[in-house]
């Protein structure tokens, strides 16, 4: 383990996120995080790990709708 173990408070900071959200998360088991007896906590690599996951490929626009047109007699 390198690096400080981060509290609820200090992870959804970090994530810049609200601390209710990130409970919801945890508590779905949705999201990597450490448990120590009753304490959970949250490494640097959970953290990635979560903005990793959330992370959407780019798609670029939506092309316009073709227009069937009626055929000339």
């Amino acid at each position: 383990m390198t690096g400080p173990l981060l509290t609820f408070t200090e992870a959804a900071q970090r994530l810049n996120v609200t601390e209710s959200w990130l409970r919801s998360r945890v508590k779905a088991r949705t999201v990597p995080h450490t448990r120590l007896g009753r304490f959970i906590r949250f490494t640097e690599a959970d953290l990635d790990a979560i903005v990793a996951a959330a992370a959407e490929p780019v798609v670029g626009p939506k092309p316009w709708p073709r227009r069937l047109h009626a055929a000339s007699p």
